[in-house]
């Protein structure tokens, strides 16, 4: 499943900007941001279910994580003016590391409320990292135009 969910995602993310490139009414930023938003949610939560769920799918997983790596490094390479799509690769890699922190704590502690409260830090701080990033991001555009 992992390989045809990145297989389809690349030609998602692909075509329509090829298109885009020569058809000048769908260079805007809606379709853009359809487009982000329809190729992390899937692979964000295949990727989550890869983490969580111990799966062997041969080498499915590692695919999902890889494209979702690739397409984060992708945004935030060709990100133009608009923070949206590095504020849903961050929402993406949020999530995926708090499934992941999530699936190495539970197993070691016994006690719910830390283990909640652990996971609530480290989102908080997760967050916060995002959140700077972003606003480094947004100051170089500025700076730049």
């Amino acid at each position: 499943m992992g390989l045809e969910l990145t297989a389809v995602a690349l030609v998602a993310w692909v075509a329509p900007r090829a298109i885009a490139s020569r058809v000048t009414w769908l260079g805007g930023q809606g379709l853009e941001r359809a487009l982000v938003v329809a190729t992390l949610a899937p692979i964000t939560f295949a990727a989550c279910a890869f983490v969580v769920e111990d799966a062997r799918d041969g080498g499915g997983g590692v695919a999902l994580l890889g494209t979702l790596a690739l397409l984060v490094g992708s945004l935030a390479r060709f990100r133009g003016r608009d923070l949206f799509g590095l504020a849903a690769a961050a929402a993406s890699l949020i999530a995926v590391v708090t499934s992941a922190l999530g699936k190495a704590i539970v197993p070691h502690r016994g006690d719910d409320a830390g283990v909640l409260l652990l996971l609530g830090f480290a989102l908080v701080g997760e967050i916060a990292a995002a959140t700077l990033w972003l606003r480094i991001e947004a100051r170089s555009i500025d700076e730049a135009g």
